[in-house]
């Protein structure tokens, strides 16, 4: 939940260089444009979530390739298997968006 904050703005002067500090404290009200704007980024960022696990899930603790590479959002092979990659990525791209209980609108 996005809350509304209150801004102090601090300068310091010291030896003819000033510095400006903003602080911000957080309220107990809600920010409803910020809950609104967020919600299409952060609807996107679970759909890239939930294809990325696909992926992941999808290679099996026997299978060598890809190999999976602890970062964020990013998978990663070496060059020669780079087309299993990318194999991987389109078919589960297309199995996620093509199934049925995704097309269904609450």
């Amino acid at each position: 939940m996005y809350k509304q904050s209150i801004q102090y703005k601090v300068s310091i002067s010291y030896r003819g260089k000033s510095i400006t500090i903003v602080l911000r404290e957080m309220i107990e009200k809600v920010d409803y444009r910020k809950q609104i704007n967020a919600n299409i980024p952060n609807i996107l960022h679970s759909l890239d979530a939930a294809h990325l696990m696909c992926i992941v899930n999808r290679c099996t603790p026997n299978m060598k390739y890809p190999y999976r590479l602890k970062l964020q959002d990013c998978l990663g092979a070496h060059s020669n298997n780079i087309y299993y990659l990318k194999y991987l990525v389109t078919t589960e791209f297309i199995q996620l968006y093509t199934n049925e209980d995704f097309k269904k609108i609450p």
